[in-house]
């Protein structure tokens, strides 16, 4: 339902923001979550529990214990992941990138995020799409996950969406919503005024991770010399 690259993976308000988009996009919310124990899910726990007024309404679980979530992890890394973080890495090896250093991490998140986020879109739009062989053991339905998803009727089964009022989300947005997936105001302005003075490439015309990489190499340079 959403695949996203952040500038953070700290904060439950990130995933809780995630959560929320879903929910207004689907127009509802899901009977039950269920989310390993890491801090990231705590806000999507309190945020589906009260919309549900169930303490059961998200359940908690080891991730190793779920096969579905594993298998994806494997086909995302495969498909692309480990590329981005091999090649992240070789920055640091060359000593082009310290992540202790926050002018860096900007600059690596400015560059690469666009990139990154489009390669997503594009992973999870062939995995909603591919077709889901029979299962010999197991509960898994076959099909196309986007069609499972939108027409259950076709396979004679329930859908669990729940509604959401308007109120509701309004709540959400209140408890959940800020500016913290976006990056610093002052450091946008001066990246793009170098970005512009150097004939740079924007980040959100790039097509190729290389090219984001080499922009990432120049924007460090230029900012770190000012």
């Amino acid at each position: 339902m959403w695949l996203k690259a952040g500038i953070t993976n700290k904060r439950p308000e990130v995933i809780a923001s995630y959560f929320i988009e879903a929910v207004n996009q689907e127009g509802g919310f899901p009977l039950r979550v269920r989310g390993d124990r890491g801090t990231e899910n705590g806000a999507v726990a309190a945020a589906q529990r009260a919309l549900r007024d169930n303490e059961r309404a998200f359940l908690y679980g080891r991730s190793t214990s779920n096969q579905r979530i594993e298998r994806w992890w494997g086909y995302l890394r495969n498909a692309r992941a480990d590329y981005w973080m091999n090649e992240i890495k070789l920055l640091e090896r060359d000593n082009r990138l310290e992540r202790a250093d926050p002018i860096q991490r900007l600059c690596l998140q400015y560059a690469l995020l666009p990139f990154i986020g489009r390669q997503l879109d594009e992973i999870k739009h062939l995995w909603n799409t591919h077709s889901i062989r029979n299962q010999r053991v197991g509960d898994t339905l076959p099909g196309i996950p986007d069609i499972l998803h939108t027409q259950v009727e076709l396979y004679g089964v329930e859908d669990y969406k729940n509604a959401c009022s308007m109120q509701e989300m309004q709540y959400l947005h209140q408890e959940y919503e800020n500016d913290f997936l976006n990056l610093d105001g002052e450091f946008l302005e001066i990246v793009e005024q170098v970005r512009e003075i150097n004939n740079l490439p924007d980040p959100v015309q790039i097509s190729h991770f290389q090219e984001a990489k080499d922009l990432y190499v120049q924007l460090s340079s230029y900012i770190n010399n000012l």
